[in-house]
Formats: C-alpha cells, structure tokens, sequence
C-alpha cells in the first residue's frame, strides 16, 4: 500500500464524504469504499486517467460523483497542467486545455468533507499561498485533509530548488496553522527524520502528520 492509501487508516473521525482532488485512475477512492465512505467526490483532468478512474470505480459501493475538472487556485486564466504517464509521476509538462474549478468554489460547493486528499502536482502552492479569511472559514467544513507537496510549481513554472522547496513546505504547514490544521508527525516520521518529509503530508483538525 502506498503513502497515499496508507494514511487513511489514521483517520479516526467521521469517514463519510470523501473529496479526491487529482484522483488519477482512483487508487485512492477505491481504498476509500473499502474503509467504508458513503460518497466519494473525484475530480481528474486527464482524458486517460479519467477513463480508467470511470472504469475502476464503476463497481464501488459508495456513490460515486466523477468531474472531469482540474481544481485550481483562486485566479481565472490558463493553467500549465502536468500530464501523468504510467505512473502518477510527472512525466511531461505539455499544456492542455481543461475545465476548471477555483478551490475555494469546490469547497463551499461540497462542505462539510470529512476526507479531502489534494495531489495536484504543484498547484497546492496557489492554492495554500497566503492567510486569506474567507478560506480559513471554509476549510472549518474539512474534517481531514491529505496534501501531497510538490516540487513542482505552477507559480513558478517550472522545478523548485530544496531550499525554495522546504521554504514553501514550512511555508504551507503556517498557513495551514492559521486554517485550524495542526502538526504533529506520525510513527513514519521516524524512519525519515528531519524538518520537514518530502512526499505525502496528512493534516487533521488538531493535529499533522507527515509521512516519506
């Protein structure tokens, strides 16, 4: 089982409404109707991945809702969006024309969420880039929330270097903070220790977790 799917089980609150942001071919909302979730929101802009997300989760017990829609931050406008090959790996950086969704809009659309997992290759730095109110009232309404942190970034186009990288994942953690989001790492941590981890990072009211 993969970071992703693995943090699930430290869940320990309500596990009903489930967002997957970036869902990919749906790894993800189909561990989520194994750990029981009644409804399962999937947002995948790719046109392949999004066959085989239709495809895998044709079966699952949950309502499922699939949106062909990339979430983005809060800016109208184009959007650089990095397709994914075998693998949920960035393997091109090829612009594509695809609907969007601001991330603030989805939220309130949504609410209340007791699952949000974001892996949008780089786009959660838009998203969480600053303290604003009116999105710290409406991440009250997300029970738990999975963001992977990407090196990636759509603000930048292109690769952030390490120092820049933790910079904005330390960056990311204080504004989560200031959301109602707090840290605190998991048994994981351990086998990767320092500041920061760079792969999957779990946030739930009261506390983070962190995993490589």
């Amino acid at each position: 089982m993969n970071n992703a799917l693995w943090h699930i089980d430290h869940c320990k609150g309500p596990f009903e409404r489930i967002v997957d942001v970036g869902a990919y071919i749906g790894e993800f909302s189909m561990a989520a109707d194994d750990r029981g979730a009644k409804v399962i929101y999937a947002f995948e802009p790719n046109a392949e991945n999004f066959t085989q997300l239709d495809n895998n989760l044709a079966g699952i017990t949950a309502r499922v809702y699939l949106h062909r829609i990339a979430i983005v931050g809060n800016k109208p406008g184009l959007y650089r969006l990095y397709l994914s090959g075998p693998t949920s790996n960035i393997q091109s950086s090829e612009q594509f024309g695809v609907v969007t969704m601001p991330f603030l809009e989805m939220i309130k659309m949504l609410a209340p969420i007791d699952y949000l997992k974001i892996d949008i290759e780089g786009m959660e730095h838009e998203i969480f880039d600053n303290h604003r109110l009116e999105m710290a009232d409406a991440m009250k309404e997300v029970g738990f929330l999975q963001l992977e942190i990407h090196k990636t970034s759509n603000l930048w186009n292109g690769m952030l270097d390490d120092a820049e990288y933790f910079r904005r994942i330390k960056d990311m953690i204080e504004i989560l903070d200031y959301y109602g989001f707090r840290d605190k790492p998991c048994e994981v941590r351990e086998i990767h220790p320092g500041d920061f981890c760079s792969h999957n990072h779990l946030y739930s009211r009261g506390f983070v977790q962190m995993a490589v």
